[in-house]
């Protein structure tokens, strides 16, 4: 199961997922990777009054940059 966890011969996985907690995993961890991936290019290139970065070979695209939230007051205990 772990020697597949990259699920293609094209990305670098000696063999395929050959079992549906193979296939779980597989998805889990390209998942992560490409969360992980959008979450550092938006903390990079975020706030710099621009909606899109610049293009990401990695994933092969630009990425939507989100208004960075209102600062707003910590909510006080009672």
């Amino acid at each position: 199961m772990v020697i597949s966890h990259h699920g293609e011969r094209e990305k670098g996985s000696p063999v395929t997922p050959a079992t549906l907690e193979a296939l779980v995993l597989h998805h889990c961890d390209y998942l992560d990777s490409q969360a992980g991936a959008f979450t550092r290019i938006i903390k990079r290139e975020g706030g710099q009054n621009r909606r899109w970065s610049d293009y990401v070979n990695l994933i092969d695209r630009h990425i939507y940059l989100p208004e960075p939230p209102e600062e707003t007051e910590e909510p006080r205990l009672l």
